[in-house]
């Protein structure tokens, strides 16, 4: 069943004897989310990425030392592993857009990023709005004020956060 025909059922009061959402989630299904939910799977995202860029320090190091064993190792350079981790924060968010709308923190929140229309965000936008989320952290702070609770890069973007408790792997189409 896909994200559509669910949201016909949920709001015909016929949602599937075995659902396993609560009745107060599935009322909640498809609306947008707000600044706490937004910024906690922002955070869970970092945390991700920073575990990330540490593992990739610490196996650079060791792959190092294997090769050159009788060479002093290098001092990381916190610009290098910064400038890495954004870089790799934007593929990471493109990538999760672009298939499947959520990355592990949206998963963990319960949030999808969708088009404004409700479809999927495709790879160019995914790829912009992952750019402006890393450059311009502050965007997100206008879903405060926002009576739609959208982002600056939602309203740059035409996008949206939704309230999305399926599966992973699960995208509505």
């Amino acid at each position: 069943m896909d994200f559509a025909a669910y949201q016909r059922l949920v709001a015909a009061g016929q949602a599937p004897a075995t659902d396993p959402l609560p009745r107060a989630a599935r009322d909640l299904q498809g609306t947008r989310a707000g600044f706490v939910t937004r910024a906690a799977s922002v955070l869970i995202d970092i945390g991700l990425i920073s575990v990330i860029v540490v593992a990739g320090w610490a196996a650079t190091r060791f792959l190092l030392f294997v090769l050159r064993p009788s060479q002093p190792l290098p001092e990381p350079n916190a610009l290098v592993l910064l400038v890495f981790g954004y870089l790799v924060m934007v593929l990471y968010w493109m990538a999760c857009w672009a298939t499947s709308g959520r990355s592990l923190g949206a998963f963990v929140m319960g949030v999808r990023v969708r088009s404004a229309d409700g479809s999927r965000v495709g790879w160019f936008r995914s790829l912009v709005r992952a750019v402006l989320c890393v450059l311009v952290p502050p965007g997100l702070l206008w879903v405060i004020v926002s009576r739609r609770n959208d982002s600056v890069q939602d309203v740059v973007l035409r996008t949206t956060v939704v309230r999305d408790w399926g599966r992973l792997g699960s995208a509505p189409t």
